[in-house]
């Protein structure tokens, strides 16, 4: 593979999140603390942990970008463990909107 020629590292912030061009992207949470890898490729920011694509954004002036899986995944592993799925994905929905208004 060619991705690491240009190839930029971060480490994922203990928020699940990397910083590219000022702006922060969500990763899974089993990648925090670890080093990744970012490719910025046609519009697209690909993330790589050790060789393997693990999330893909589309890039974006907005300050805060999550994919609804991650924060879903963020919020069960952390305050919201004790909700149910359904609830937290309806939190999700709510608040990425906020995000996209407010940024």
């Amino acid at each position: 593979m060619t991705y690491t020629q240009d190839a930029l590292l971060r480490k994922v912030s203990k928020e699940s999140l990397v910083i590219f061009q000022k702006n922060k992207y969500s990763v899974p949470v089993r990648y925090i603390g670890k080093t990744v890898s970012l490719q910025n490729a046609a519009g697209e920011l690909t993330i790589y942990y050790n060789g393997e694509c693990i999330q893909r954004h589309s890039l974006s002036k907005r300050k805060f970008n999550y994919t609804p899986e991650d924060m879903q995944e963020i919020l069960k592993s952390d305050i919201y463990r004790s909700k149910s799925d359904e609830e937290i994905a309806q939190y999700v929905q709510e608040n990425l909107k906020l995000y996209d208004d407010f940024y």
